[in-house]
Formats: structure tokens, C-alpha cells, sequence
């Protein structure tokens, strides 16, 4: 029987393939996703 860990995971969710263009074209769209989210960041 496997344990359940009783810590949160590091990463919970992450999004791939989103280009610059849409970052710089929908930063309000970004930023409210973002909203309520500790710790995230956006690799290039």
C-alpha cells in the first residue's frame, strides 16, 4: 500500500508552449491567471 504524502507538492500546475508574442499581446489575460499564485514564473 502506497503512502499518501501529507506535503503539497513543489510545482502543481505548469503550461507549455506559450509563445511571446501571446504574453505580450494578452498580459492582462497572463496576470489574472497568475493572480493568487505564489511562486510563478516563466521560463524562455
Amino acid at each position: 500500500m502506497k503512502k499518501r504524502r501529507s506535503e503539497p507538492s513543489l510545482v502543481l500546475e505548469y503550461r507549455e508552449n506559450i509563445s511571446r508574442t501571446a504574453i505580450k499581446r494578452y498580459p492582462e489575460i497572463i496576470t489574472e491567471y497568475a493572480r493568487r499564485r505564489s511562486g510563478v514564473y516563466a521560463l524562455y
